[in-house]
């Protein structure tokens, strides 16, 4: 049995690979600041920025993934040092320690906010990266960090890039949501979604992509950049889909329809083909199955009042 950690585990991809992993018989520590709502083989209250308790908390693990991060767009603008500090500073303290306690393993994960404006369709791995957001930049700094630890050290490092997670049971503060809580949450509660304009996206559900990361820590290449993503097929524009969930919810809206604003990323889709070839790893669970699921959790949720509006 091996012993993974996961920091950042109590957020959403956390608490799905975590139980992922208890399942398949690996023994899962939590780093967080805060406590997970499943029950992991172990916790650990603390914040990657300290480099001592990092140290302390790592000793005996197999595979480390990092996941630990200020996430949200707005988020991170909101507070940029705190975004800085945690996505950068934390990254490189969580090198340092698997550095200094020789760690097999390190899956950091990555986001495809690093990307930008793409200057083809669609994007790969060796795509230029040229980042809109605080998010976007800080995640680039801690890829490079990788990078740099990888080549001076040897070390073991994995970089998945993940795209357009959804999934049921992800009940973050709406306004830091993505498109498909939001556009759920404000037709549940009979208020027109707002849809970006020329803004298209290929969505992948939570569980393939937990089955990617899981894949990675086996059969992943050390150095390597993984885009964990929907194939581009699947893609969907934002009006289509915001229409969509309005009927799968039964509602009589239209949504309301503005340009994006100028730091988001009109079209979000890469090939995806360095994990499907070397992994093996295709994307299986179906698009409207899956969110029709999601929708009946926001409505079982809404019911408990513990939805927050904007």
């Amino acid at each position: 049995m091996s012993r993974v950690a996961i920091t950042g585990g109590s957020g959403y991809i956390g608490k799905w690979l975590g139980n992922r992993l208890m399942k398949g018989g690996h023994h899962v520590t939590v780093i967080d600041v805060s406590s997970p709502d499943y029950k992991a083989d172990a916790f650990i209250k603390a914040n990657v920025r300290r480099l001592g308790i990092m140290l302390s908390s790592l000793r005996d693990c197999d595979y480390v993934y990092h996941m630990a991060a200020v996430v949200s767009k707005l988020r991170a603008s909101e507070d940029r040092w705190n975004a800085i500090e945690t996505n950068v500073i934390g990254t490189l303290n969580m090198l340092e320690a698997c550095r200094i306690l020789d760690i097999p393993r390190l899956i950091h994960v990555s986001t495809s906010e690093v990307l930008g404006d793409p200057i083809y369709l669609p994007t790969d791995e060796k795509h230029p990266r040229n980042p809109k957001t605080t998010y976007g930049v800080t995640k680039c700094c801690a890829e490079d960090l990788c990078k740099e630890y990888a080549r001076t050290y040897g070390m073991d490092i994995i970089i998945p890039r993940l795209y357009m997670i959804y999934g049921a049971e992800d009940y973050r503060e709406i306004k830091y949501h993505s498109a498909i809580g939001k556009f759920i949450w404000h037709t549940l509660n009979n208020q027109a979604p707002t849809a970006y304009s020329d803004c298209v996206r290929a969505w992948l559900h939570i569980e393939d992509c937990v089955d990617a990361l899981v894949l990675l820590r086996d059969f992943g290449s050390s150095g390597e950049v993984y885009d964990i993503t929907a194939p581009p097929s699947e893609k969907k524009s934002m009006i289509d889909l915001a229409n969509y969930i309005i009927r799968l919810c039964g509602k009589d809206l239209k949504p309301t329809v503005t340009e994006a604003p100028v730091w988001d990323t009109k079209v979000k889709l890469a090939k995806g083909e360095k994990a499907y070839q070397t992994l093996n790893w295709h994307p299986k669970r179906d698009f409207s199955t899956q969110l029709l699921k999601m929708i009946e959790s926001w409505k079982r949720h809404e019911k408990q009042n513990r939805l927050k509006p904007d």
